[in-house]
């Protein structure tokens, strides 16, 4: 890497502290030379030779935020071609950057302050870059490039049965002149993704479709001026073919892999009925018996059975009463509910599961970054192979036959299927996951699942309901009990709520603080409090006394409580499934005797009062190490572990440092298994492409002859069959 400056805008920062925590939190990535960050503008400069993502990661753990813009683009470029078009946007600005072979579509994450859309648009010109602005725009860029393929293979297929009548009718005159629009116009994109891959110092699919086509379109030519032999037949033909092969191939990954959100309208409370996406978070929601769900969020008033199986998998409806999460998308089979929305349409569960199921195909997975490097290799191999041929042949049988099959190599060989073997089967796992409400958010992750060795597994909200009970043991003074619940009614923690239930008394609270995994501390009533667990109580007052959870009011300890919680159905039993293969344990920054208590329930190792540090320092000291958690204390631990889970009952801060988001615990077997389904499917799509190409290349270079022989034209519907067939084992294998 070489040095770089970049201007980044942070978000969060306040004071003096904020300037110097986020000063260090740069610091600290590998590179860094130089940092200035100005407290007034909001901005930090950054001078060496880092990565970008990696000072983004860093300020973001340091409890701050960078401005970055995500950018989708559309690009005209084949499966093999993804190396080079990544290579071209790994400039200054860009964070990450994505490419979905399958789709065309590039998702980028930038740093607005350093580059924009349009700057991107123009530094992949060539690839015919198009900026979309939504799902929409997407599905309409995908729609008109296979449109254009369609009005290229209709001129063709009107076009060719008149240059083979003339052909062969001996009339080469006018076979020339009807072949002229089949090369010219439904041979264009052929030549000039040749031509874009010279410029580029590259080979591709295109290169050897344009050299097979030209030379035999241009060898009939001047023959037709010399008076030899011609074949316009089959130069039409091996443009028809590939077309339509091509054609069939985008049409077939564009309707089994390209998914949309349902659209939906929404019945609000003020009797008006509006499009799901103008629904606001707030707004309250009417969903009657037989309809669909159009929001996320909590019951505000009504019951009713929901049929979740969109997300679960489980056709057993599930009874939701008023305080029960919803999702979009679930059916109520009777009842009446009144929702109130908590999340926008595009931030629903299922949007960001389509949103993972469309963008599956941008995973760097290990055998898709080996496949890259040989395709490097692949199209100059074959066009040695076909040189040679032609040489081999020139010696034995007349030019005319030699050049034929020395076409035939170039149409017959096709780096598409091995471009879209891995990308694919990426695709088809992550989709099969999402039926049952697992999102895989990094396709890499779904890869390194069956490398794991260790699985750790946090307890509150995870092991556990999270639906905890504070139950008192030594109260000094009774107002203790309401200045703690009214203190940790501003908690979003799970022991927090337990607490702030046992009092409804309202009383004036201010400088609220929460230490992570350790307590909270504000002022009640002109009192200062402290909330927490026996250790951090012993730090910061002077007395303490027995109990899990220990309220100190003005420096002295006046109650403490006992935590209890309840075990999630089928925990026992997937534990000690996976203790079979896995070291299982338990980290939670519980340190009640009821965390001792529940590993000697499950059979498993507990450890416990770890704050979200030690989590993450545990995690990082096992090897491959799969982390599950739900809360935001869970965040750095998930992001540390080699494969991190969130689930999809945590906060949102958790799901968005997972790897992968399920919808249950049982999920992580489904996990592990398709980690697996993955491996053998991308092996068996590369064993597909490349024993098809090992037959067929040398048959297309002659070597049955004269007993078989493959004329360029039938090379080159054979070298499509290649694509389609990776596709549709793809989707369609058992």
């Amino acid at each position: 890497m070489s040095e770089k400056r970049e201007k980044l805008r942070i978000v969060g920062m306040h004071c003096a502290t904020c300037v110097n925590t986020v000063t260090k939190s740069i610091e600290k990535v590998n590179g860094i030379k130089g940092v200035s960050v100005n407290l007034a503008t909001g901005y930090a400069e950054v001078q060496g030779d880092f990565r970008l993502n990696e000072v983004v990661e860093s300020v973001r753990k340091a409890g701050y935020d960078v401005e970055t813009q995500e950018i989708r683009l559309r690009v005209n470029a084949n499966p093999e071609e993804s190396p080079k078009i990544l290579s071209a946007v790994t400039t200054e600005g860009v964070i990450s950057s994505h490419l979905n072979s399958a789709t065309g579509i590039l998702s980028l994450l930038i740093n607005p302050q350093e580059i924009s859309s349009n700057d991107l648009v123009g530094m992949l010109s060539e690839y015919g870059a198009k900026l979309l602005n939504s799902d929409k725009a997407e599905v309409t860029a995908i729609k008109k490039d296979m449109n254009s393929m369609v009005y290229s293979l209709i001129v063709a297929s009107l076009f060719t049965p008149l240059v083979l009548f003339y052909q062969y009718t001996g009339n080469y005159i006018y076979a020339f002149i009807f072949s002229v629009p089949v090369i010219i116009y439904s041979g264009r994109r052929y030549f000039r993704g040749a031509y874009r891959a010279l410029r580029n110092r590259a080979t591709d699919m295109d290169t050897l479709v344009s050299l097979s086509v030209s030379t035999a379109w241009i060898y009939s030519a001047i023959n037709l001026v010399k008076g030899g032999v011609v074949f316009f037949d089959a130069a039409s033909l091996l443009v028809t073919f590939v077309l339509a092969g091509k054609t069939l191939d985008a049409y077939l990954r564009y309707r089994i892999s390209y998914v949309h959100v349902p659209h939906f309208t929404a019945r609000l409370s003020t009797g008006e009925t509006v499009d799901a996406d103008q629904v606001n978070v707030g707004d309250i929601v009417i969903v009657k018996s037989g309809e669909v769900l159009p929001v996320d969020g909590v019951v505000y008033g009504g019951t009713g059975e929901i049929d979740e199986s969109i997300l679960t998998g489980e056709s057993m409806p599930n009874k939701k009463k008023k305080g029960d999460p919803v999702t979009a998308d679930s059916y109520l089979v009777n009842g009446y509910l009144e929702i109130y929305v908590t999340r926008s349409r595009e931030n629903t569960y299922i949007a960001q599961l389509v949103k993972a199921v469309n963008d599956a195909g941008t995973a760097s997975v290990g055998i898709k970054r080996t496949v890259d490097r040989i395709i490097t290799y692949f199209t100059p191999a074959i066009i040695a192979i076909a040189i040679l041929t032609f040489f081999i042949w020139y010696m034995i049988v007349p030019l005319s036959l030699a050049l034929l099959f020395s076409i035939a190599v170039l149409a017959v060989a096709c780096p598409c299927a091995l471009g879209l073997a891995t990308p694919l089967a990426v695709l088809v796992q992550v989709r099969k996951l999402s039926k049952k409400g697992v999102i895989v958010r990094h396709g890499d992750a779904l890869e390194k699942a069956k490398h794991v060795k260790s699985i750790i597994f946090d307890k509150t909200g995870t092991i556990t309901t999270g639906e905890l009970r504070a139950i008192p043991v030594t109260v000094i003074n009774e107002s203790a009990i309401a200045m703690a619940a009214a203190l940790e009614r501003l908690s979003s923690h799970p022991v927090g709520r337990a607490i702030s239930s046992l009092s409804k008394v309202e009383m004036n609270v201010s400088d609220f603080t929460e230490f992570m995994g350790e307590g909270v501390m504000g002022n009640v009533e002109g009192h200062s409090l402290l909330i927490g667990k026996k250790d951090f109580i012993q730090k910061n007052c002077d007395k303490t006394m027995d109990g899990d959870i220990i309220v100190c009011i003005d420096g002295n300890p006046m109650a403490s409580f006992l935590i209890e919680d309840e075990v999630r159905d089928g925990v026992k039993e997937l534990i000690d499934d996976l203790k079979l293969n896995y070291d299982v344990l338990i980290a939670t920054g519980d340190s009640s005797s009821f965390a001792d208590d529940l590993g000697k329930e499950l059979g498993v190792k507990v450890i416990k009062g770890l704050t979200a540090q030690e989590k993450a320092e545990l995690v990082k000291s096992r090897e491959n190490a799969m982390f599950i958690g739900d809360g935001v204390n869970d965040a750095l631990a998930i992001k540390q572990a080699y494969v991190g889970i969130s689930l999809r009952s945590g906060s949102d801060i958790s799901k968005q440092a997972g790897d992968i988001v399920a919808n249950s615990l049982i999920a992580i077997k489904f996990i592990i298994d398709g980690s697996y389904k993955l491996e053998s499917r991308i092996r068996e799509n590369l064993a597909w492409a490349f024993g098809y190409n090992a037959i067929l290349v040398p048959i297309a270079a002659g070597i049955l002859y004269p007993i078989f022989y493959l004329p360029p034209q039938f090379a080159a519907l054979a070298m499509s069959l290649n694509s389609i067939a990776v596709t549709l084992w793809s989707f369609f294998r058992p």
